[in-house]
């Protein structure tokens, strides 16, 4: 755990991510008026003292690190396993428990490290902000014990479980996680009014908010019932939030509210220690021919294993085919050929499922009455090739066929923009119903976000995997958007115009600027690949 600790904080990307932790201290705590918020219950908040502003950016930080948390933990066991120091362990007599333990207990030190930081900074805000200066450094530092360290603990043990079972460890899992935290992790307490029976959430919003409900019941003789609370970022298009502030006293901690999240710690544990139940303990992949010992009747069990040491993996051997395709259709004088194998190059990998329930969701779209097609439709067809987007410009790197691929004639000016085409191609197929039907109808606003929703979604694909090198970025980000935008029916998110009040904005506009922008920089990523 230490050693694997001190070589992740000494990356230069943690020292990025803690910066983003500290901006996200910042924005936190919005001043009052403000055009965002992050909290209130009914119209009103506590004045910026350490018993609120602890318990605030705890609830923040225990919110927002239990989703960007996974996704920045999910790693640690991927890393080993490629840099080829999960082989030596596997030498060692470490057990596979031990393991996972260790690897969990590394992901919830980065992880406490972040937290610890809100915690710093919180006492920062609490000065700046000014509203009272007195620091309690209990009233601050308690919340983010009871509230945060649970939570990460349930985060950094997920992040280890996915990484050791085979289908979650890659883009699926990304996804699978979003909608766990999502429909799991935050459901249990978004309708919290009085902390009921139970361990309440990951979260825990159900050990705080209450006690904050009812003294704003109390303080303002609102009834309990009525009572409701925002927590989240939640952005005002005219005017200002301006809130109803008092004074709190803080929380009362009793045996009550700590042993549901010592509950919470301990679940992080057992998540921890199920994950070596899957863990290969870094065997390589077999194919089916290799599984079988009776395909293998007068070889030496020595000579087997050599051989599937040394045997290149059959997924590798296929790309590589498939990227020889590509090259030599760089070759040829049609751009359409290129166009064409990078679609075959995309699609090949797909399961006969996936592309049935494609297809089921494109024919949706020309069926159901158009306002469900543009609101839920389209919304979902154009989530279902995510993982499909989300390999573009990352293929390369993923099955090392880099120098084949960039040896082939202009590699930027033929094979970059027949990738970005192919990624817009299946954004057209699967919404293509959607947006014939607008057109038809005459409601060109609508059909011009949708228009720039089909560039927009490869274009960003393109552009975080050729810098990244991974589609992780991609995966988390457009779900994000996604999610906030479109299904949420946020309008300056809405970047595929799903409802009217976002088409007849300025949106599209603002996302087809992005769009521009996301290919010149995945242009100048490819040119800066070309170039190392």
């Amino acid at each position: 755990m230490r050693a694997d600790y001190l070589e992740r904080v000494r990356r230069h990307a943690f020292l990025v991510t803690l910066g983003f932790t500290v901006y996200f201290a910042y924005i936190s705590l919005p001043p009052n008026p403000s055009s965002y918020s992050t909290f209130d219950i009914s119209g009103h908040r506590g004045i910026y003292n350490s018993a609120w502003v602890g318990c605030l950016v705890a609830l923040m930080t225990s919110s927002f690190l239990s989703i960007a948390g996974f996704y920045l933990t999910k790693n640690a066991v991927e890393h080993d396993r490629r840099s080829g120091v999960g082989q030596i362990l596997a030498a060692t007599p470490i057990s596979k428990p031990w393991y996972t333990l260790g690897k969990w207990a590394s992901n919830l030190a980065i992880l406490a490290t972040m937290v610890g930081t809100m915690a710093v900074c919180s006492i920062g805000m609490q000065l700046l902000r000014g509203e009272d200066r007195r620091i309690d450094l209990a009233a601050i530092f308690v919340p983010f014990v009871v509230i945060a360290l649970p939570a990460m603990a349930v985060t950094a043990g997920t992040a280890v479980l996915f990484e050791t079972i085979r289908w979650l460890r890659g883009g699926l899992g990304n996804v699978v996680y979003f909608f766990l935290w999502s429909f799991g992790f935050m459901a249990g307490d978004m309708a919290t009014r009085m902390r009921g029976g139970g361990i309440g959430s990951v979260p825990g919003i159900s050990t705080i908010v209450p006690s904050m409900m009812r003294a704003v019941s109390s303080r303002f003789h609102v009834q309990l019932e009525s009572t409701s609370f925002n927590l989240g970022f939640n952005i005002k298009g005219e005017g200002a939030y301006q809130f109803q502030t008092f004074d709190w006293e803080g929380m009362t901690w009793t045996a009550e509210l700590l042993w549901p999240r010592f509950i919470w710690m301990l679940i992080g544990v057992g998540i921890a220690l199920v994950a070596a139940l899957p863990f290969d303990r870094f065997d390589a992949p077999r194919d089916a021919v290799e599984k079988n010992p009776r395909r293998w009747p007068n070889r030496d069990p020595h000579d087997r294993e050599e051989t599937m040491v040394h045997r290149p993996h059959p997924a590798a051997a296929d790309h590589a085919i498939a990227v020889m395709t590509v090259a030599a259709a760089a070759r040829g004088p049609r751009f359409t050929a290129m166009v064409a194998a990078e679609l075959g190059l995309a699609i090949r990998s797909l399961p006969r499922a996936w592309i049935v329930a494609a297809i089921g969701l494109a024919a949706a779209a020309w069926i159901v009455p158009l306002p469900v097609a543009r609101a839920w439709v389209l919304p979902i067809a154009w989530i279902w090739p995510l993982l499909l987007w989300s390999a573009m410009g990352t293929r390369e790197t993923r099955y090392q066929t880099a120098p084949l691929l960039f040896c082939s004639p202009r590699p930027l000016a033929h094979q970059l923009p027949a990738l970005w085409l192919a990624g817009v191609l299946v954004a057209l197929a699967m919404g293509l119903g959607v947006g014939t039907r607008l057109a038809l109808t005459g409601d060109f606003g609508a059909f011009l976000a949708w228009s720039v929703g089909a560039v927009f979604i490869p274009s960003l694909a393109l552009a975080a995997g050729v810098w990244t090198k991974s589609g992780k970025l991609f995966e988390v980000l457009y779900l994000l958007i996604w999610y906030i935008g479109p299904m949420s029916r946020t309008p300056f998110l809405d970047f595929m115009g799903a409802t009217n009040a976002a088409s007849a904005s300025r949106v599209p506009a603002v996302f087809a600027v992005a769009t521009l922008a996301l290919l010149a920089c995945a242009g100048l990523g490819r040119r800066r690949a070309l170039r190392s």
